[in-house]
């Protein structure tokens, strides 16, 4: 009996924390602090749940805004940022705001260096 008992309560304080659990980051092309190819036509950030897009901005190291990427769109985890003119070398940051799966917002960034 006491043996279940532990084992109850271990699961109860489990529980929460697996319900309220979001979608992380797990991955970008290019890698956070990595080198973006010249003629990259996309930047993907893949989480660890299925996503939907709702924002990303680009900005320079400067914190100055750039224009240059199209309209996120998600396939499953990988969320897909498409550049839609080429980026000048330099280095940047990208924030994106997602909605995982318990409709929770989730907001990631990666920052990576243009290659010339």
């Amino acid at each position: 009996m006491k043996k279940h008992f532990g084992l109850t309560v271990i699961a109860l304080t489990l529980a929460p924390a697996l319900a309220f659990a979001h979608a992380e980051l797990v991955k970008s092309d290019p890698a956070n602090d990595g080198t973006l190819a010249a003629a990259a036509k996309e930047i993907t950030l893949t989480f660890d749940e299925a996503v939907q897009p709702a924002t990303c901005k680009l900005t320079m190291a400067d914190g100055m805004d750039v224009a240059s990427i199209g309209k996120p769109h998600a396939d499953g985890m990988v969320l897909h940022i498409p550049i839609a003119k080429p980026l000048s070398p330099g280095r940047y940051s990208l924030g994106c705001r997602v909605v995982g799966p318990d409709s929770h917002p989730i907001n990631s960034a990666i920052s990576f260096t243009a290659a010339k």
